[in-house]
């Protein structure tokens, strides 16, 4: 019953979003049976999953955008809003923390975050895009530092909040779906506020020329880390 029921509520989870973005999924399995064994014999299950294959057209590949820092000087932007949405998150993990919110998908305002970022990278105003997923803003930020060998700064006071009162590691970890951080020139910010429309946003800080991530709160710096460093912690583990 745990893994039939789990298939069956992912399975109405993507049927839902598949009608709502208008995606189609023109193919997929589920895998939940491959198992592994330990060196002392005990088998181990991998953790149920749904694989879906889906496919649309780029009519222009000029119209695109990649994932790393492009410009010192150029805007950060965070699209969407951040929660409370830390129940299962990796900073839950890592840390040990049990219990939270998980988060929850709101069809109606992801379509539009969705709609407004395209619409944008279209548009050709968009140098980056990055969405905010596994480890939240944090990791985004340095995922998008280390592939650009740039610095950025970023302020999380200005950070888009869906209550107030919200923490700064809430800030920094949350996994709230439906948000990217987009890099944006400053010749082209009025373009791409106002394609945005009604969609929250707000631009959190800027790319650096200094190699250093930088993330402050309340006129205190709260992570200073150079760009080198994150490269090399984050290749460390493929040794």
């Amino acid at each position: 019953p745990d893994r039939l029921g789990g298939l069956v509520r992912a399975s109405q989870g993507c049927h839902d979003a598949a009608v709502a973005y208008g995606v189609p999924f023109i193919s997929g399995k589920d895998s939940l049976y491959n198992e592994y064994r330990l060196a002392d014999g005990e088998s181990r299950a991998i953790p149920g999953t749904l694989l879906i294959s889906a496919i649309g057209i780029v009519p222009d590949l000029a119209a695109t955008s990649s994932m790393f820092l492009k410009q010192p000087g150029n805007a950060l932007y965070l699209v969407g809003a951040t929660g409370d949405d830390l129940g299962g998150s990796l900073a839950a993990r890592l840390s040990g923390t049990q219990g939270g919110r998980a988060p929850q998908v709101d069809l109606a305002r992801g379509r539009d975050a969705f709609r407004a970022v395209h619409t944008a990278v279209r548009d050709r105003l968009v140098q980056s895009v990055h969405d905010l997923s596994e480890g939240g803003l944090a990791v985004a930020l340095a995922e998008m530092a280390l592939a650009g060998n740039l610095g950025a700064s970023v302020n999380l006071d200005r950070v888009p909040v869906q209550m107030s009162g919200l923490d700064m590691g809430t800030r920094l970890f949350s996994e709230s779906p439906s948000r990217f951080i987009v890099e944006i020139a400053p010749d082209d910010a009025p373009a791409f506020e106002a394609a945005l429309g009604q969609v929250p946003f707000a631009r959190i800080g800027d790319v650096t020329s200094d190699g250093v991530l930088t993330i402050q709160a309340e006129d205190q710096k709260l992570v200073r880390f150079p760009v080198d460093r994150l490269k090399a912690t984050w290749q460390a583990t493929l040794a």
